[in-house]
């Protein structure tokens, strides 16, 4: 499918999807832009033309990522190379799909180092919490994404792995709607939920945002990108109902979200950008509660 997909093609569907996004109050995006020997730089080239036309409503930061693998796909790396050296600010990963999964994490983090830019990787999906690459991982400028692994583990073995993460400075993004629609396919009966416990994991100093990676495909056939929707959403799942832990909800998506992003002038302080996106609620924990 990817083969038939033109730049126009890409850039009119991220359009809409940019515009859903702007509507909904999203003001900085990290997006996963897939290169590999399939689609080339197509994808790439669609969603960066879009950069410029947006800028009066929103901050796009472009992740190249090896959706289909890299050490098994020829050709890969060197389209990686080209959108870091076109101006990609982040580098991403997907081992699952690689036939050396920790070779891919290996020279995802040598390349990294090369062009200086921040690592967005996708790890630890599946329905057993064997064999979990996040233990691959070294701190620095990271986010792991999904870590869905972890809603198969008791609170004791997540709060130790946690701390871990918060030593080394492994940031975490949760992702409800892609990971609630993919875990438990394997079973017929007391399917489980599959979405990481993010509460838990900032009370253990990790630093953790909700979001979405995927909006209307395959992956996730629904969506509206409405990021309170998504954290309404893991609200639910993880049966969040205290007032603080609604709280902290918002801030995933705010200032936790900036602080993963390695903003520097987010926030209402002089000399930051006046982006200000009004909700009507009375409190954060309401504007989560009451979409």
């Amino acid at each position: 499918l990817k083969k038939s997909m033109s730049v126009e093609d890409v850039r009119a569907r991220a359009e809409r999807t940019l515009q859903a996004c702007i509507k909904h109050g999203t003001t900085r995006m990290r997006t996963q832009v897939e290169v590999d020997p399939g689609i080339g730089m197509r994808g790439f080239e669609g969603v960066a033309s879009l950069i410029d036309n947006y800028k009066w409503a929103i901050d796009i930061e472009i992740c190249v990522f090896p959706q289909e693998g890299l050490t098994n796909y020829p050709g890969t790396e060197e389209l990686l190379l080209e959108g870091l050296k076109r101006g990609a600010k982040v580098i991403g990963g997907a081992p699952r799909y690689d036939s050396d999964e920790a070779g891919q994490i290996k020279r995802i983090f040598e390349l990294a180092r090369e062009f200086d830019v921040d690592i967005d990787i996708h790890l630890d999906v599946g329905p057993t919490a064997d064999a979990m690459n996040i233990y691959l991982v070294r701190g620095g400028r990271v986010v792991v994404g999904h870590m869905a692994k972890l809603s198969l583990l008791p609170p004791g073995e997540v709060a130790a792995l946690a701390r871990r993460l918060a030593d080394t400075g492994v940031a975490v993004t949760v992702l409800p709607t892609t990971d609630l629609f993919l875990m438990g396919r394997e079973r017929d009966h007391s399917v489980v939920r599959g979405v990481a416990d993010a509460n838990l994991l900032c009370e253990h100093g990790v630093n953790c945002s909700l979001s979405s990676n995927n909006i209307l495909n395959p992956a996730t056939p629904y969506g509206d990108c409405s990021l309170i929707r998504a954290a309404n959403l893991y609200a639910n799942v993880l049966q969040v109902d205290r007032p603080a832990r609604l709280r902290d909800c918002f801030d995933m998506l705010t200032q936790r979200s900036a602080r993963l992003l390695n903003l520097r002038d987010y926030g209402l302080a002089l000399g930051h950008p006046a982006d200000i996106v009004i909700i009507d609620a009375q409190t954060p924990e309401q504007a989560i509660a009451e979409i």
